[in-house]
């Protein structure tokens, strides 16, 4: 008895180099002669569909004002629509990030993120009021420029200044054992954030 082979012919394929990433791939002969297979991914083939190089694709999103002046991004924007977003090879980056990396001829460095130094606006672009830095870095720029809601400004606070300094007042002149319980009910607050407010672990603007 005679089987008929069924198992397809591994079709002849050549090693290709991507022209956008320079990433070597596999494709099949007939595929390469009908004139397709080019690019490695679909990003690569977005990328030099509709791209070319970064810096022309980039800066006609930017407003470049003065020297010292904001550089506003006119692109697409996420987070809120807070920071602006461009796309590079399918991927969306920050927009202040890639207006660095643009000026500096280099990555941002791995673990490290870009600190709006000067202007504390998350879309601006001027190089000049851009800097690398930490986590921890851009949390000091917070604190110290104010932005951190806090007290009266933060969204879900039940307190006044006024009503943290009565509370902390009562606090200290009062004997009840149950005191701090009675100030929860009180001012509408659990147990645990007076007893923060007293110890000031929050609230530490207010004397």
């Amino acid at each position: 008895m005679h089987y008929k082979d069924t198992r397809r012919a591994r079709r002849p394929r050549v090693q290709i180099i991507c022209p956008v990433c320079s990433a070597r791939f596999l494709v099949s002969r007939a595929t390469r002669e009908d004139g397709n297979g080019k690019y490695c991914c679909r990003a690569c083939y977005i990328e030099a569909r509709f791209g070319g190089p970064v810096a022309d694709r980039f800066w006609p999103f930017v407003e470049r004002r003065g020297p010292n002046e904001c550089w506003p991004w006119r692109g697409g924007f996420t987070g809120m629509k807070q920071y602006g977003a461009f796309t590079i090879r399918g991927t969306f980056r920050n927009a202040s990030a890639v207006a660095w990396e643009l000026e500096n001829n280099r990555p941002v460095p791995e673990g490290m993120l870009i600190r709006h130094v000067v202007c504390d606006n998350p879309a601006c672009c001027n190089p000049a009021h851009l800097a690398v830095g930490t986590h921890l870095d851009n949390m000091a720029d917070r604190n110290e420029k104010g932005r951190q809601a806090r007290g009266e400004r933060h969204a879900r606070t039940q307190l006044t200044a006024d009503a943290v300094r009565e509370l902390r007042r009562i606090h200290a002149t009062s004997h009840d054992p149950h005191k701090t319980r009675i100030l929860a009910v009180r001012y509408g607050i659990s147990v645990s954030s007076v007893t923060t407010i007293v110890n000031r672990l929050t609230w530490k603007h207010v004397p």
